[in-house]
């Protein structure tokens, strides 16, 4: 596979160059190859590197990116789309700028927008994973190149339109002539169709395929986030700019923990003796690790301890980290034999203990706690 080209050189600008400088180049060499101006063949191509190169070295978090890690800074970003015909938004009204003289603009039909929820679980939100899902969406025609047209004929003029991509029509009424503007139907709104179109895709320049995509979630992610994805919506008919796919994070609830933020709660059974007489404990962590944990004579059912820095990663700063909370619940012993029933009426008798109806916590205390101690 061939390298990308050096922005800068795509650009013909220096690596210093100001973004004044580089607007400036893009602008100059846009009207040299934009395909409405510039028959020639690869002027398509040319064009599509100049957008994808200025769609990048205009923004500067981008551009510092790009500077320090060269084209792998970009992974991820979706700056150029499926089959290279990505194009930041805000290109539009600036080729529309250009142009303002002499050519009509025309509406972009740009791509669809798509969701897809993904689910993951609670492991991902401390470790980040990448998940591949298969997502079915319009792509660009393989056989045209997006275009639309077959072979190199290219495109003509819409008649219907005569190119404007737009069409006028006026109203006489007794308040007096207006006029209403509306897209073309037969152009949609691109004042060009294929001379030659291509039949593999029916002139549209793209068709329905499966498309496998790695979506990379990151640590501390919330359950509702939403992370984007240039450029991998629907493609744009006739090579026009694709939308985005939005992904809806949904975070699996787990067994064995519970979350508030970055908070991590667990509960723990301890036998009567170990509470009573007091013990350390190991207990698991969501990481895999176990940890200890000290609880001291006389630990009452409800009681929590904190274990610092156990809990989850923060979004905004995945150095920081919650706690975990171990909540202790006292297990009752049944099945009791003869012996150890007799051992526990000489604890109690000794103790001065009669059956004196004291309950225990009602059903659901340990959530009940985990809420007060986060403050819901």
């Amino acid at each position: 596979m061939a390298s990308k080209q050096d922005y800068y050189e795509v650009l013909g600008v220096d690596r210093n160059a100001s973004p004044d400088e580089v607007k400036k180049a893009y602008k100059r060499l846009a009207r040299q190859y934009h395909p409405d101006v510039n028959p020639e063949p690869e002027a398509e191509d040319r064009f599509k590197d100049l957008s994808e190169a200025y769609t990048v070295l205009s923004d500067a978090d981008r551009r510092a990116r790009y500077d320090r890690f060269g084209h792998d800074g970009l992974q991820g970003d979706w700056i150029s789309g499926a089959g290279g015909f990505g194009m930041a938004r805000d290109l539009e009204d600036l080729i529309a700028t250009f142009f303002g003289g002499g050519f009509a603009r025309q509406e972009v039909e740009r791509g669809a927008d798509l969701r897809y929820d993904l689910e993951i679980e609670l492991i991902d939100v401390l470790k980040g994973a990448s998940h591949k899902v298969s997502v079915r969406k319009q792509e660009y025609c393989e056989a045209c190149n997006g275009t639309g047209a077959a072979g190199e004929a290219g495109y003509r003029p819409c008649q219907q339109c005569g190119g404007a991509g737009r069409l006028v029509r006026n109203q006489t009424t007794f308040f007096g002539t207006f006029s209403s503007t509306t897209t073309c139907p037969t152009c949609r709104g691109s004042g060009r169709i294929p001379e030659n179109p291509c039949r593999v895709c029916g002139a549209e320049g793209r068709s329905a395929q499966e498309v496998t995509l790695n979506i990379d979630v990151p640590v501390g992610v919330e359950d509702g986030s939403r992370l984007r994805l240039r450029g991998q919506g629907e493609a744009g008919r006739r090579g026009a700019p694709p939308g985005d796919l939005y992904v809806i994070i949904h975070v699996k609830e787990d067994e064995r923990f519970e979350r508030r933020g970055t908070e991590l709660a667990t509960e723990v059974p301890v036998t009567f003796t170990q509470a009573a007489l007091g013990q350390t404990l190991r207990v698991d962590c969501l990481n895999g690790e176990t940890t200890q944990v000290e609880i001291p004579a006389g630990t009452q059912t409800g009681e929590h301890f904190r274990v610092r820095g156990m809990g989850l990663p923060s979004l905004r700063d995945p150095r920081r980290r919650g706690d975990m909370h171990v909540f202790v619940s006292v297990a009752t012993p049944i099945d009791l034999s003869n012996e150890e029933k007799e051992l526990l009426l000489k604890l109690a008798e000794l103790r001065g203990e009669h059956d004196d109806g004291a309950g225990a916590p009602p059903k659901g205390f340990f959530r009940k706690v985990m809420d007060h101690l986060m403050g819901e």
